[in-house]
């Protein structure tokens, strides 16, 4: 997802962008494709990485990046890109204003939060987009080497022609370590990234999710170390918070993670999930997604230049950016048109201003030098 909006981005520029991909399909392999992705997050980890979900706010019931688009398909799915789940106005849910749906005391309730129910299929509407933009994409074939010729970069392809560029965004997901390996931008990294599997399970809905006047919405309860979200067919998707019982799968090679729940992690999960809600059962056999997240030692991403000249970074996004969309682009086009031209952006961190909400936005939070963000829970939730 992070690429495709950069790609489009700066396809809207007249930018040339030529892309590889080893997947076979914008967002492969990615975070579990039905997992919550909400768009904004009144708690989130302090004041700039809550900025910007807020800016994207307007954005997402309308946003469509495939206005103009000839392909009927990928403009009809588009639409879900911008599925939100609205709720009630109220900052705090004392005891019963959450009803049949959970009864839980002290609860609180953000109604600008949401959820996109198919990322991969947003991250591929975004690709075509793109496209449409002049992005070239190259899928199934592996980036073998990155070097710097004078004043561009040329990128080896399996199987095509070297491509050349003055820059280079890594925007390689889960593979964004192996990218920054192959150039050696790591010596002033500060803060690491590496692959992370995570699962997402699939269960029938309890039965008070199902009355009619139940408010069934995305839940996030750190307590127990789980969220929930509802799920199409009368079903419920539960994912984990990363408590500290949970070890962390931490991966080398994201293309041979498991995409298969486990029995472990399945009955863990949704266990706890029952706590909260007494009629829900734990199935025999395990349900769900796994996939791949390139997690940032604390939990926020690095939208940075680094130390070679034209190379770049928009990595370690931990699974919280997705509501971050449509804006990832706009912070990467401020920090790569004020590096080129001169600006020292590690000595004076660029701003943004967010065209929005209206905030301004230092973007060196998002520095790959930065001390660690102690105000990060620490987890997918940012």
């Amino acid at each position: 997802m992070t690429g495709s909006i950069h790609e489009w981005r700066r396809g809207r520029l007249g930018v040339e962008v030529p892309v590889g991909d080893a997947g076979g399909v914008p967002g492969s392999p990615g975070p579990p494709g039905p997992g919550p992705v909400p768009p904004l997050r009144q708690g989130h980890a302090g004041r700039t990485a809550a900025a910007t979900p807020e800016d994207d706010r307007p954005l997402q019931p309308r946003w469509c990046p495939l206005r103009g688009v000839g392909h009927r398909d990928a403009r009809a799915a588009g639409a879900r890109l911008g599925h939100r789940l609205v709720l009630p106005a109220q900052a705090r849910a004392p005891r019963g204003v959450l009803r049949r749906s959970a009864r839980q005391p002290g609860g609180r309730l953000h109604p600008d939060a949401g959820y996109v129910n198919d990322p991969r299929l947003a991250a591929a509407n975004l690709a075509a987009a793109a496209a449409h933009r002049g992005a070239r994409f190259a899928f199934r074939q592996r980036v073998t080497s990155l070097t710097r010729a004078g004043t561009v970069w040329r990128a080896t392809i399996d199987g095509r022609d070297p491509v050349e560029a003055p820059v280079v965004v890594n925007a390689a997901g889960p593979r964004s370590s192996a990218v920054k390996r192959m150039v050696g931008a790591t010596d002033d990294f500060t803060i690491g990234v590496a692959p992370m599997r995570q699962e997402v399970h699939h269960v029938p809905a309890p039965s008070q999710l199902l009355a009619p006047d139940a408010e069934f919405f995305v839940i996030s309860d750190m307590d127990l170390g789980t969220y929930m979200r509802p799920e199409t067919g009368g079903n419920l998707l539960v994912g984990g918070t990363e408590p500290e019982c949970d070890p962390l799968e931490w991966i080398e090679d994201p293309d041979a993670a498991n995409p298969h729940p486990t029995v472990a992690r399945f009955e863990a999960q949704v266990t706890r999930a029952a706590r909260r809600f007494p009629d829900l059962t734990v199935p025999n056999r395990p349900q769900g997604v796994a996939g791949v997240y390139d997690v940032a030692d604390d939990w926020t991403p690095i939208y940075d230049k680094t130390a070679l000249p034209g190379f770049y970074v928009a990595i370690g996004t931990s699974g919280n950016q997705f509501k971050n969309a449509p804006i990832i682009g706009s912070l990467m086009d401020r920090i790569i048109d004020s590096v080129e031209n001169g600006h020292d952006h590690d000595a004076d961190p660029v701003h943004y201003t967010c065209p929005h909400a209206g905030h301004d936005v230092d973007l060196g939070t998002f520095s790959r030098k930065r001390e660690a963000n102690t105000e990060s829970s620490g987890t997918v939730l940012g």
